[in-house]
């Protein structure tokens, strides 16, 4: 075994048993790393990551292989199995790690894997939906840098900690905060409470999505200026009051409102509070979209997560996508999306521009209410199901 190989295969021994110590010993004092969560961090910021990330993977497995150096280069295979702390999810991370060596030690460090599968299962829907652009990756980013600051303030390291100010710049700018809950706002726990329920409880709102959709919907919610927005929302509330309906909350086509930035999220979120009404605040999506907890402020209650089916998924495969849904909701209320619909000329005609959300898509999430499949997999895991009157009732907005 060449001596650089025996370097790398100690470096990941050490990771193994969270040895960081160890682990930054294998490292020449001047080292760069990046992989696609650091873009860039140097000397003691590097070493602090890999301390960081050993004190805080309670439950980090790691394999390696695929071992291969020489006087100047190397390479190898590791997997990394662990709970992401912004969300709870179970991660299983394949990297491919590059290696440069100078005095023995490993003075390059890259680490590659797939952002989007990463976002996928750490972040679930979000990441699903935006894994592939860079404002999440910047985002990500972002916070993941402000993690490792504040992770070396607390850790008594303010000298590192200012160092890394600088080292960490490249992660990204306007890192968000970790959301938190001030005592005024309605905490997951305490919405569970207050329905009843204990705290492990899991609860699903059947959300059937697009029902009144026509093709101007989506473009004209996009409008660019911001009070015309909240405007065209409030018109719309009023409207549906003066036909006799009673609105309990709502919403926007295809999360147009959640996910087109703060600004057009403030929109809906003062409507909400003038009109008393609750909107989706899905917790699992505060790390990509941080100002979505500033709504908790407001008095709305917290969802522990927004699911829908994504396209690509096979039809045969379409009940075990809803089945695992289930079986992996976390405690709290989530948002379930469904788009009803039948597979006929007129739907065809009307989602021809929605290739990946087509008449046929929307006909399989019909089949799965209809058929009763649903109902019967929320009882099968445990799952109540519960709407926004059960929700607002008791964590009213105003």
């Amino acid at each position: 075994m060449h001596p650089n190989e025996a370097l790398i295969a100690r470096f990941y021994e050490a990771f193994q048993r969270r040895d960081a110590a160890a682990m930054g010993a294998c490292y020449h004092r001047d080292v760069q790393f990046s992989d696609e969560i650091f873009p860039e961090l140097h000397g003691d910021a590097a070493r602090a990551m890999w301390t960081m990330l050993c004190e805080r993977g309670k439950d980090l497995t790691i394999e390696h292989s695929q071992v291969h150096a020489d006087t100047a280069t190397g390479r190898a295979h590791w997997d990394a199995w662990y709970t992401f702390s912004g969300t709870g999810r179970r991660v299983h991370n394949a990297i491919r790690a590059e290696f440069e060596f100078r005095d023995g030690l490993i003075i390059r460090h890259r680490d590659r894997f797939a952002f989007w599968r990463w976002a996928q299962q750490a972040l679930g829907p979000a990441g699903l939906l935006l894994g592939w652009s860079r404002f999440l990756r910047g985002r990500v980013q972002a916070q993941a840098a402000r993690s490792l600051r504040d992770w070396a303030y607390r850790a008594g390291q303010a000298a590192l900690g200012l160092v890394m100010m600088f080292a960490l710049a490249a992660c990204g700018d306007g890192a968000p905060t970790e959301p938190g809950f001030p005592p005024a706002r309605i905490t997951t726990t305490e919405l569970l409470r207050r329905l009843g329920k204990p705290d492990t409880a899991r609860l699903v709102i059947i959300h059937g999505d697009d029902l009144a959709i026509t093709p101007g919907a989506l473009y004209g919610v996009l409008s660019p200026v911001v009070s015309e927005v909240e405007t065209e929302i409030t018109a719309q509330v009023a409207r549906a009051r003066a036909a006799g309906l009673v609105p309990t909350h709502m919403d926007s086509h295809q999360g147009a409102l959640l996910y087109g930035g703060a600004e057009r999220f403030g929109a809906l979120r003062r409507v909400a509070k003038r009109e008393c009404l609750a909107i989706p605040v899905p917790t699992s999506l505060f790390l990509a979209f941080p100002y979505l907890a500033a709504a908790l402020d407001d008095g709305q209650p917290p969802l522990a997560d927004l699911v829908s089916i994504p396209p690509g998924i096979p039809s045969n495969e379409w009940a075990a996508f809803y089945d695992g849904v289930f079986e992996t909701m976390r405690p709290g209320v989530t948002l379930l999306l469904l788009h009803l619909g039948e597979d006929t000329p007129v739907e065809r005609l009307l989602f021809r521009d929605h290739t990946d959300y087509d008449a046929g898509w929307r006909a399989r999430d019909a089949a799965v209410v209809t058929s009763g499949a649903i109902a019967a997999m929320a009882q099968r895991h445990g799952v109540q199901v519960v709407d926004w009157g059960d929700v607002t009732r008791v964590a009213p907005v105003c």
